[in-house]
C-alpha cells in the first residue's frame, strides 16, 4: 500500500512544527515545510518516482537529505 502525497506532506508538516519547537535552526524548519509544499502540490505520486527509481534531490525544494 503506496503513501500519498498528502500523507507524506503532513508528516513533514508536523516534523518541521516538532524541530521549531525543539529550537532547530530556522533553516532547517523552513527546508521541512517547503519540502511539504512541494510534495502535496505535486501531481505525480512521490512513491511512483521512488518505484521508478527517479533522483528525489531533482525536485524542488527536496535537497540530498530529504529525498
Amino acid at each position: 500500500m503506496a503513501v500519498h502525497n498528502h500523507e507524506i506532506a503532513k508528516a513533514l508538516k508536523k516534523l518541521s512544527d516538532l524541530l521549531e519547537i525543539d529550537g532547530a535552526s530556522s533553516f532547517r524548519v523552513r527546508a521541512y515545510r517547503n519540502a511539504a509544499r512541494t510534495i502535496n502540490e505535486m501531481s505525480q505520486e512521490l512513491a511512483d518516482l521512488v518505484e521508478a527509481g527517479q533522483d528525489l534531490s531533482k525536485l524542488p525544494d527536496i535537497g540530498k537529505n530529504m529525498a
